[in-house]
């Protein structure tokens, strides 16, 4: 059984191996193939067919997760807003699913459309009748309040799921994927009555009863932060977990424990064994009418099933429920199944239920811990005193290549948090929270006392992981090790996990080694290197040469949850492993190119800082960037080519824009043109004053490619080879111009837009031709835009 689990997983991951997906009906047609074949394996009894049982049988097992994976990810591409109605103005119709995520700007929520209509007054055009998509909205400075389960109309305006794709960066248009997610959008102000309620929510709506519970949490438990906690752990709502709680969690490796897992829905069905053991304990007739393993196993499957109903059931709540009912189920058959078939069933139960599981993280965390828990727990490790030390050491050990993979980040403090955090939260935070709530059905006061307690175990809690935290906190990056040397560390352990006596088992702990000496190639003297990130409107990008780093804008500040800062520029320096800034220029004082500055600095140091004039900075101080200023890095020249110094001193009359900080990166053989957002004036300016000075290999598309800029002469002057157009899908702005492009292509210019390119990375030899990689392209997957 553990085999076929495994092939069938493989089976469903493959699909996530190519761009794009294979025609159905092609799959279906080998599928088929290996059906047959499996079938006449079985008839007959030749030696020669018995080896093609066991290969057909395997294919046939590999290829229906490869079918059942590809007909779900079909299905719900088939699901993503229609060309038609992207950027429309449309009312729709349908109901809040989930808890509705209050924030600072307003409120999130997702709305399962019904029906799709035209507000009033607008133009006419097809609206599909068919489309019944889950969409993910915006409600920004919102003053109406929306609960789960109603029934609304909102006028809005939608797009297909997109986000950034950036080295290091979150898949955000993966992870709309995995949430079934077809479009994102917002909610626009209507002057006709047309964002209303249509109905409530249904008595019976399991959400209706979440979104009580937690507002009654919230209001009643006076610590807010240890509120949030219980919020999250009694109904799968962790959207009031402030930064620091996250911070803390994530330095000693306890994130997990505010997850609803299967060890909490396993805890809770144990307490539903409980009561039936007493009862039957203090009354024994009733073991003759129904055994106490099979009653107490009801009882503890019913608890269990309550409580991932109170967690809105969602698809990481229901694989961990599926385990733990098949355990149930395993004990209840009194079959003597081995724990290696109980999980593989469970893995299988839970690929039909969900063929893209394997999308989710937390997925493989999942059933990888529990697999070495399993092997751990078979080497029947001796000294009992010592047993579940050691089992958690040896465990966070052999979790450590996967956090890394997907996290790119661990910390040895881990295995100690983990030791004190896990029982307490277990045994003691989730009983007392879960008990306050069962507490409300008889008693409000007692109900509030024992939360009220539970919030003061989540304060212990806390402040342990903090003492931990400060005393053996350390942390290693290893961002950008290639895969396969975190899966040669995953096989070295589990070869080190062999049976006590095998010869060599020792040699598995080398497989670790090519992870902890890993070291990213250093660039040649003279070569420079730079990334355009893809982080929406706005620009953020990165120079490197052999023993430098320059950024150059990092974007916008929307709120703490929308920082590019904090979602791209921080995690690229991890993923690159570069730990310091030499010289970070902000163009100018535009919120789309330095609002995210002062998380930078507060997150990485800085050497040096240059910008011509700002506004927007927490009392850092800053030199000059105008007309002049030159250095040389490694090989490299750097150039300030605009403003000029009485540019500067006259800044008052000149608007932001024209003050840019324009750049010239060069080499031997190639430049690099730093624009920002200059306009027509300015680039005449450049034009006029550097004339053949100005001519460059690769250079950024000033303002976005608005009308303003791009001038005629500015690009006859520049004749660059490569334009990097830095913009926003669908942007407000309309950049670029459709009258731009054509200026581009009428000089020749090819032109890359990280709309559709990504991140856009380009490396400049000293005397070779220049090289450009395009991350989405590179890392394009069916689930991308």
């Amino acid at each position: 059984m553990p085999q076929i689990a495994i092939i069938f997983l493989l089976g469903t991951v493959s699909i996530q191996w190519f761009h794009g997906l294979f025609p159905v009906w092609l799959i279906f047609i080998i599928w088929i193939t290996f059906a047959i074949l499996t079938a006449v394996a079985y008839k007959k009894s030749a030696h020669l067919f018995s080896h093609l049982k066991l290969f057909s049988t395997l294919a046939l097992v590999f290829f229906t997760g490869v079918l059942l994976a590809s007909l779900s990810a079909q299905a719900l591409l088939d699901k993503r807003l229609p060309d038609s109605l992207e950027g429309k103005e449309i009312l729709v119709q349908g109901s809040v699913v989930g808890l509705p995520e209050v924030r600072e700007d307003g409120i999130r929520f997702r709305l399962q459309i019904s029906r799709i209509l035209l507000p009033s007054g607008s133009k006419q055009f097809d609206v599909p009748d068919n489309y019944k998509g889950l969409i993910r909205l915006g409600w920004y400075k919102n003053r109406q309040h929306v609960y789960s389960g109603e029934q609304w109309q909102l006028k809005v305006k939608l797009k297909k799921p997109s986000g950034f794709l950036n080295p290091g960066g979150f898949d955000y248009e993966k992870w709309l994927f995995s949430q079934r997610i077809s479009a994102t959008g917002y909610v626009r102000d209507s002057k006709a009555n047309e964002n209303r309620k249509l109905a409530s929510a249904p008595w019976w709506s399991a959400d209706k009863l979440r979104q009580k519970i937690h507002q009654h949490i919230q209001a009643q438990v006076e610590n807010k932060a240890s509120a949030a906690v219980i919020s999250a752990l009694v109904v799968a709502d962790r959207s009031a977990l402030n930064s620091e709680q996250w911070k803390k969690l994530q330095e000693t490796g306890t994130s997990h424990l505010i997850a609803i897992s299967g060890l909490h829905i396993a805890v809770v069905a144990g307490f539903g064994f409980l009561p039936i053991w007493l009862l039957w304990r203090l009354f024994p007739r009733l073991n003759e009418r129904l055994p106490l393993q099979v009653a107490g196993g009801l009882a503890g499957a019913l608890f269990a099933i309550g409580y991932a109903v109170l967690a809105g059931f969602t698809l990481p709540t229901q694989r961990a429920l599926i385990m733990v009912l098949i355990v149930l189920v395993s004990l209840l058959s009194r079959r003597n199944f081995s724990a290696f078939n109980v999980l593989a069933m469970a893995l299988v139960a839970v690929l039909l239920l969900d063929p893209l599981a394997a999308l989710s993280i937390s997925f493989w965390l999942s059933f990888a811990a529990v697999s070495l828990i399993l092997l751990l727990i078979k080497r029947q490790i001796k000294a009992p005193r010592w047993k579940l030390y050691k089992l958690q050491i040896l465990l966070s050990i052999g979790m450590m290549p996967l956090t890394l993979l997907f996290f790119d980040t661990a910390s040895l403090s881990a295995p100690i948090a983990n030791l004190f955090a896990i029982p307490w939260v277990s045994f003691i935070v989730v009983p007392l929270s879960l008990s306050g709530l069962l507490l409300m059905l008889f008693s409000s006061q007692l109900s509030d006392l024992v939360l009220n307690l539970s919030a003061y175990t989540i304060d212990i809690l806390f402040n342990g992981l903090s003492y931990i935290s400060d005393l053996v906190y350390n942390p290693f990056n290893l961002s950008g090790i290639p895969p396969a040397y975190l899966f040669l560390a995953i096989i070295g352990f589990l070869v080190f996990l062999l049976p006590k006596g095998f010869p060599g088992r020792w040699l598995g702990t080398l497989a670790f080694l090519p992870v902890f000496f890993f070291t990213p190639g250093k660039l040649q003297p003279g070569e420079f290197h730079f990334t355009l990130l893809d982080i929406g409107q706005g620009m953020a990008s990165v120079v490197q040469t052999k023993n430098h780093t320059l950024i150059y804008d990092v974007g916008t500040h929307l709120s703490d949850r929308f920082d590019i800062s904090k979602l791209v520029v921080l995690p690229y320096l991890k993923e690159k492993q570069l730990s310091h800034i030499d010289t970070l220029v902000l163009s100018h004082d535009d919120i789309d190119h330095i609002g995210s500055a002062n998380t930078l600095l507060k997150s990485v140091r800085v050497k040096e800082i240059l910008a011509s004039k700002i506004t927007r900075l927490d009392n850092r101080k800053y030199k000059f960037c105008y007309a002049g200023v030159k250095w040389h890095w490694d090989g490299v020249d750097f150039e300030v080519l605009s403003p000029s110094k009485n540019d500067i001193k006259n800044s008052a009359m000149i608007s932001d824009n024209n003050l840019s900080c324009v750049i010239r990166v060069a080499n031997k053989t190639h430049s690099l043109l730093l624009t920002g957002d200059i306009e027509e004036k300015v680039e005449k300016q450049l034009s006029k004053r550097y004339s053949e000075k100005l001519a460059t290999t690769v250079m950024i598309v000033p303002h976005h490619g608005s009308e303003t800029s791009s001038s005629e002469l500015f690009l006859n002057t520049v004749s660059a080879e490569l334009a990097l157009l830095p913009r926003g899908y669908r942007n407000r702005f309309k950049h670029p111009r459709a009258s731009i492009i054509k200026r581009y292509k009428k000089h020749n210019i090819k032109l890359m837009d990280t709309v559709f390119e990504g991140a856009i990375s380009i490396t400049f030899p000293a005397e070779r031709p220049f090289s450009v990689e395009s991350y989405r392209k590179q890392n394009q997957h069916f689930w991308s835009r």
